[in-house]
């Protein structure tokens, strides 16, 4: 380091005598000074520099954090007011030069470190939602720097047509979040530690994209699995499984949805045929033998709807790793809905109700009950032969419509049995040993007899494949 000190002067000295012009970035007769370092609140008015008389023919240049707004970067001691919302022992660091006609000063720093006693109020949730839905406003990373217990108040500020919202708990550090019409709801989020408050806002835009309404399904305990005394194989050795709360559509999804899709997709619903084109149904245009709007979307596989899913999620900013994106439901959680608390056979009793389905009604069905009891049950007038607008029928226990009949529905576990499913919880078994890419189909169809309307039954198709009855309806976790 000596040989440096001592070798860059000869350097300079040999230059000189070369008649080589030599420049330097700063000159050693010109300083900058951009004051004391400090701690302040926020709120503060600051004042950079240690210069209270600018001197003449001295220009000043200041840099500055991006969010931070100077009076001027020109001038010798320009202020700045600290912004609300930086954490505690936030470092601002800001730079000052100095030039002058006997050159440029080296650079001079300051550090401003804010003190930031009150709490931070912090929304984790999405910015854009299907009208119906049920949106969890999450209040829980807000913290506070003494580590004090926090307080929570949330409220809408602004909607579109008057009280459209309705916030379910308003002192939670989460709640839920219902819209009644499409447009943007403005939400606010208050933390209070007894001492100081904090607020922060936040935009919501409602979409109508047709008829949709999720259901909020708490969680809890059940048996799945065939409860008839017919030991069907696929629906054996029961299963007692925990189910976390989810959010579950009470409609299964219709064209008017699925359409938009399609036409991100470059393909006008309104110019496919029927049925009879062969051609479409395979390339799984969704056709419209019975109509579309309300109906609930037919002949679509499993890999369709995923690639819809990832389109909708893409639609509402909900990234791949978002634990609330639409999702299929698992088949533990369809079953725990489409049971509603129920352990019959069907989900209303011992025989399926007419009222509660779309379905062939034409064949009897008779079955032996888990208390040995032989029960018959007759033939039913329903048989409307083609799909009806969801919500047709009664809803469940749950408000959940059409869990039975008029489409069949996707889920989104492959192909297992249950002898080889090694855990409790609701999860979707994604990974099945040979399951030659198949997936499970649950609910029954329209064209689908009493058996199939059991909420135990269940039945698989490979995931590439479309049927004429084959649909689905939307989760989402909570």
């Amino acid at each position: 380091m000596q040989y440096s000190v001592l070798f860059l002067p000869l350097v300079l000295l040999v230059l000189s005598a070369c008649n080589i012009e030599v420049s330097t970035p700063w000159s050693s007769r010109v300083y900058a000074d951009a004051g004391p370092d400090q701690s302040v609140p926020v709120n503060a008015v600051v004042t950079l520099g240690r210069v209270n008389k600018p001197l003449k023919h001295y220009s000043y240049k200041w840099s500055a954090p991006e969010f931070v707004e100077l009076s001027s970067v020109s001038e010798a001691n320009p202020t700045f007011v600290v912004p609300e919302g930086l954490a505690n022992n936030t470092r601002l660091e800001f730079s000052l030069v100095v030039s002058t006609t006997e050159g440029t000063s080296k650079p001079d720093k300051v550090v401003i470190t804010v003190i930031n006693t009150s709490p931070t109020a912090i929304i984790s949730t999405s910015k854009k939602i299907l009208l119906g839905d049920i949106l969890k406003l999450d209040g829980s990373q807000s913290s506070d720097v003494n580590s004090d217990s926090l307080n929570f108040y949330w409220a809408v500020l602004s909607e579109p047509f008057g009280e459209t919202a309705t916030i379910e708990d308003e002192r939670g550090a989460t709640t839920l979040l219902s819209m009644k019409v499409p447009g943007i709801y403005t939400v606010q989020l208050t933390v209070d530690d007894g001492y100081e408050q904090n607020s922060t806002i936040f935009d919501i835009e409602a979409l109508d994209y047709g008829k949709f309404q999720m259901v909020a399904i708490s969680g809890g305990q059940f048996t799945m699995g065939d409860e008839s005394g017919k030991n069907f194989s696929l629906e054996r050795p029961q299963l007692n499984i925990s189910v976390a709360p989810f959010l579950l559509n009470s409609f299964e999804t219709t064209f008017e949805l699925y359409d938009r899709y399609l036409v991100s997709r470059g393909i006008d619903p309104n110019a496919i045929p029927s049925l009879e084109n062969v051609q479409l149904a395979i390339n799984g245009e969704a056709y419209d033998e019975w109509g579309r709007g309300a109906r609930p979307v037919s002949n679509v596989s499993w890999h369709d709807i995923q690639d819809f899913l990832a389109w909708l999620n893409s639609e509402l900013g909900f990234s791949e790793e978002d634990l609330y994106r639409y999702r299929l439901p698992s088949e533990s959680e369809w079953e725990y809905a489409a049971r509603a608390g129920s352990t019959s056979t069907f989900s209303n009793g011992d025989c399926i109700d007419e009222t509660y389905a779309n379905y062939n009604g034409g064949t009897s069905y008779e079955y032996v009950n888990s208390l040995g009891e032989n029960i018959f049950c007759a033939a039913t007038s329903v048989s409307n032969q083609e799909t009806l607008p969801v919500g047709s029928f009664k809803p469940n226990e749950f408000g959940l419509y059409d869990m039975f009949g008029n489409v069949e529905e996707w889920v989104q576990d492959c192909m297992y049995r249950y002898a080889f499913k090694d855990t409790t919880d609701s999860k979707a078994m994604n990974e099945c040993d040979s399951n030659d890419g198949a997936y499970i189909v649950r609910g029954g169809g329209v064209f689908g007899n009493a058996e199939r309307m059991r909420p135990a039954s269940r039945w698989f198709q490979n995931g590439d494949v479309r049927v004429s009855t084959y649909g689905f309806r939307i989760a989402r976790s909570l």
